[in-house]
């Protein structure tokens, strides 16, 4: 099975950021703490748009837009305010749960020949993530870790308690 430990950090972060999306107001999820801080609609919609982007490397079709989420979500992307420039809250949720699980159900059994293919993002190759097999490695682990961290810091900085 092609990522065994990775997919074990995957279902963690599931876990973890439901804990986090947990009490959040869906009138507040789009809106910063701090000057170029992300919010809750931007770090969920990115993730449900990474998602979106493995499965369609690993020959599985996006449930969402990924045109209008590129626009939106991609990394680099200029951060909006209020709940109007996004998404409602809850398609943003159910839409990374949904990639969540395609990412779950397609990676376990990704063909080794598309895995060592090269990485299609200049930058993670600069990086040293070279080959898909490296890229997935990193989203599957660092990347949602990552920016769960950003979902937990804004948590704290609008007073809602930590998870542990």
């Amino acid at each position: 099975m092609a990522f065994e430990q990775e997919m074990k950090v995957f279902g963690f972060h599931l876990t973890l950021a439901e804990g986090l999306i947990n009490g959040i107001d869906a009138a507040d999820a789009a809106t910063s703490t701090c000057p170029g801080g992300q919010h809750p609609v931007w770090v969920i919609g990115h993730l449900a748009f990474v998602a979106g982007q493995v499965t369609s490397m690993l020959g599985g079709t996006p449930s969402i837009d990924m045109d209008r989420w590129k626009a939106l979500f991609d990394g680099g992307t200029e951060l909006q305010q209020g709940v109007g420039a996004y998404p409602a809250w809850d398609e943003v949720v159910a839409a990374w749960k949904k990639g969540h699980a395609d990412v779950v159900a397609l990676a376990p059994n990704a063909p080794s020949e598309a895995l060592a293919g090269p990485c299609p993002y200049d930058f993670f190759v600069q990086a040293g993530l070279p080959t898909v097999h490296d890229f997935l490695s990193f989203v599957l682990t660092t990347h949602e870790g990552y920016h769960l961290g950003q979902l937990s810091a804004w948590r704290r900085a609008k007073g809602m308690p930590r998870l542990f």
